[in-house]
Parts: structure tokens; sequence; C-alpha cells
């Protein structure tokens, strides 16, 4: 059976690593690379023939981009079409996120956007590293998350289910900014929430997410935006 891998990461934490990936995020292994995807591919018994390699939290956006353009171009993996989800902080001054995102956009592999937002006011358990507010509440933040359309970019949305109906109300405002949603919705059943409760803001914020017609969880649409332009 053939089968498109929507979510995946290649990294390497080794010191001479050029790709920034940051060693006290990322545990073990130290590497993983395209040798070892298409080993761990071939164990499943399905034929992978597109691929969507997302950004790894590295320290340093554009050299993981870079590193990764590199991996993909490498003869191992050269039967599977890559496309590249890359990293952005919103929060800079717009200057600098669009020269980041114009650079990207130069690179044909790069199709999309990822900035990880989960957050919670209280639980240290399900705020991610490098998200120390909760930025869909940020102004700056939202004015830059704009930017993405003028670059045909998608977003890749990770965030808690309680951020949801805050990024519902962003994303209606641009609908020319297709959104994937990332994980499920990175729901949380641990702790002292009550599971119910929080079963049922996930359920709400997933409705309304779902209400909007450019938020998905697949990405042929971007090829196919390409290809019509």
């Amino acid at each position: 059976m053939e089968f498109i891998d929507p979510h995946f990461h290649y990294w390497d934490i080794t010191p001479t690593s050029p790709s920034g990936h940051d060693a006290d995020i990322i545990k073990s292994p130290a590497q993983y690379l395209p040798q070892d995807y298409v080993e761990d591919m071939k164990a499943t018994g399905l034929v992978l023939k597109k691929a969507v390699m997302i950004e790894a939290l590295s320290n340093k956006p554009l050299a993981e981009a870079n590193w990764v353009t590199e991996q993909i171009n490498s003869d191992v993996v050269s039967s599977v079409a890559h496309k590249i989800v890359a990293y952005v902080d919103f929060s800079q001054d717009a200057e600098v996120v669009e020269e980041l995102l114009k650079t990207y956009a130069a690179n044909p592999l790069i199709v999309g956007i990822r900035q990880i937002l989960n957050h919670h006011p209280t639980n240290p358990l399900i705020t991610w590293p490098k998200v120390p507010q909760d930025y869909l509440q940020d102004e700056k933040w939202c004015k830059n998350f704009a930017l993405l359309g003028k670059y045909n970019f998608t977003f890749d949305f990770q965030g808690n289910p309680h951020q949801f109906l805050g990024a519902a109300k962003l994303f209606a405002q641009h609908p020319n900014i297709p959104v994937v949603i990332d994980h499920l919705g990175t729901l949380y059943l641990r702790g002292e929430e009550d599971k119910e409760v929080s079963l049922g803001v996930w359920r709400q914020g997933l409705r309304e997410l779902a209400s909007l017609a450019h938020v998905r969880c697949f990405r042929r649409r971007r090829e196919e935006k390409r290809q019509k332009k």
C-alpha cells in the first residue's frame, strides 16, 4: 500500500551538526537521518511516496531548513517526494519575520510554517519550549501571522485545547492562509483537570476550527495551490 507521511522530523544534535537542534529539547537518539527514516518505513511494509518534514525546534531555523534541504536532496530518499514546514518566530519584528519568509519562499521544498503555540498559564507540563506566553493573545504576533498569506505558505497549528477558540478567531480573519492541525489538537488528559471537562473543551474547540473551510488535516491543497499559480 502506498501512503503519504504528513508529519515527521529529521534532526541532529551531535556537536558538529549545523542544524541548530537543541540537545536540551531533543534527548535521543542523537540523530534521525534519511537512512533511519527509510529503514523505519521499510519495516512498516508500506510504500512511502511523499513526506512532509516538520521543523524540530531548532535554535537556528534557517540553518535547520538548509540542513534538511541537503538531507532531502541526498540519494537515500530520492524516491520520496519531500516538502518542508519550517520555523518562524512571529513575535519578532515584522522586518525580521518577512526577511525569513522571503528567504524560505525561494526554496521550492518549503511549503509551510510552524511555530508551536502550546502554552498554559499554570500547567508547565503542557507549556512547550520556546513558548513563554500565549502568542494568540499577542497583537504583534497576530499581525505578523498575516504575512504568511503574502508568501503563499500554510500554517501548522499546534496548541492546547483551551487555545482553540482564540486560534479559530484569528484563522477566520485570514481565509487565504490554509491551516493544518497538528497532533489532533494535543489533547492532555493527565493531571488534576477533570477529563470530561478537558474533552469538552477539546471538542468545542475542534468544532470551531472545523467550521473554517481553510482548516484541514492534510497538505495536498498546498501543492494544488502552487500549481494553479
